[in-house]
């Protein structure tokens, strides 16, 4: 256990629970709820995946409040909520994941019966492993227009890994992000001023980092939010990849990008056909053009018009030249992304980091249920870089990990890795039709 870590973190979130209740026919209540108890405590080690988290509120809350307000992360299963008095239990259908630190924060808006808001969110952590291995954490404060900000959605990530945590700033702007194992993680924070616990690009305050743990963990991270977006997305760089794709690097991430806002031209002034446009939610700021032949190592343009920001901003007509390249793709395709919608049958996106031979995996997913024989499903192509999947019958609800077989390959034939194993997120109960030529939303 990391006591300095432990300590530090206690410290602020009992900071927000120290107020005492009022006492049965005392005066009028003024001040709003708070969680007085819960069990895992925070910190806890060698929590079993079938045991319930447990919080009791100072006095009565309105539950739909707390449902408005509850994070669980990371989000990877239905939890089930019971309540028993002031007592509200979090159970996740098939428990909670093996050897994997688990957060619960509740936001500020949580309301008493006379509407009394909390003062400041709750969060608690714990591990399913006796010992994660994990490092000091990452603290920190999100500002907006240089005062605290209050109430940001974080949410850490870590590249190679389809897990991801949230946590919430409180009054003052701080932020805890406790026990994050050794790596690269990334971390985005956006003002959730709809309430929808969605990130809107180009009406929300958002903020991102990119760091090392533990060698970027000693000093409190600054994450500065921007307000709304009032800039056209620019193109800044041009890059040739391999010999049959570009890499359009922008300001900012699209919203529309048609295949008809970019020509390839050499010299000469000859048309190089594009066989299709890609936008990723891997690259966010990137549109990789995908050739329907291969470069040379000669000087080309491109010419970039009709682009359009999430905001509806368009661009400005551009052309840049750059160098083309012979070079063969030598990177292999991997899956950075896998969704599930909670249906019967249930239903699955796997999101990869370049365009797929659509060819070349039909029948190579498979999902594991636990004591159960693998469940067997249809796959169907939404565009080159996402895959749906549908189980042909309803397995238990404690299905967990969908096994990626061997078969699927990139344009250039490289194959993925032989067995890829991959815990799924959940996403809305309906998620957003991905079309050819346009981002896949971030869950």
């Amino acid at each position: 256990m990391k006591t300095a870590v432990l300590g530090l973190i206690l410290a602020v979130l009992l900071s927000a629970c120290a107020k005492k209740g009022r006492p049965g026919g005392g005066p009028e209540d003024k001040s709003g709820p708070f969680v007085e108890r819960w069990s895992p405590v925070a910190g806890e080690d060698g929590v079993p995946p079938e045991r319930s988290f447990q919080m009791t509120w100072s006095e009565p809350v309105q539950h739909a409040s707390v449902d408005d307000n509850l994070f669980v992360s990371p989000d990877t299963a239905v939890i089930d909520k019971t309540w028993d008095g002031r007592t509200l239990s979090l159970t996740p259908r098939g428990g909670w994941l093996p050897d994997v630190s688990h957060w619960v924060w509740i936001g500020a808006g949580v309301l008493d019966r006379q509407a009394l808001p909390m003062e400041e969110p709750f969060g608690v952590w714990f591990s399913t492993g006796a010992d994660t291995g994990a490092s000091a954490g990452i603290s920190g404060a999100t500002l907006l227009d240089n005062a605290p900000a209050a109430g940001v959605i974080i949410t850490v990530s870590q590249a190679g890994s389809p897990l991801q945590w949230t946590c919430l700033s409180g009054a003052d702007g701080s932020f805890q992000a406790p026990e994050l194992a050794s790596g690269q993680w990334r971390l985005t924070a956006f003002a959730d001023r709809d309430r929808n616990r969605r990130y809107h690009r180009g009406t929300e305050p958002w903020a991102g980092a990119s760091l090392s743990m533990p060698a970027d963990s000693g000093a409190p991270l600054r994450l500065v939010l921007s307000p709304e977006d009032i800039i056209a997305p620019i193109l800044r760089d041009v890059r040739a990849e391999h010999s049959r794709r570009i890499r359009l690097g922008f300001s900012e991430p699209l919203g529309a990008a048609p295949d008809s806002a970019f020509a390839l031209l050499d010299t000469s002034g000859a048309r190089h056909d594009i066989e299709s446009v890609c936008l990723s939610a891997a690259d966010p700021a990137g549109v990789r053009l995908l050739l329907a032949r291969p470069l040379r190592d000669d000087p080309m343009r491109i010419s970039v018009s009709g682009v359009r920001d999430s905001a509806d901003l368009a661009g400005a007509d551009t052309m840049v030249a750059f160098m083309g390249t012979s070079l063969a793709d030598t990177v292999a395709p991997e899956v950075y992304r896998l969704l599930y919608d909670v249906t019967s049958p249930p239903r699955f996106w796997l999101m990869f980091t370049e365009p797929m031979d659509t060819a070349s995996a039909e029948d190579f997913l498979v999902l594991d249920v636990p004591t159960l024989s693998p469940v067997e499903g249809r796959a169907a192509w939404v565009d080159p870089q996402v895959l749906a999947w549908s189980a042909n019958t309803s397995p238990p609800s404690d299905h967990r990990l969908l096994t990626v077989l061997a078969g699927a390959s990139d344009r250039a034939g490289l194959p993925l890795v032989s067995l890829i194993r991959m815990m799924p997120v959940p996403a809305d109960s309906v998620l957003p039709s991905w079309e050819p030529g346009r981002v896949a939303p971030s869950p």
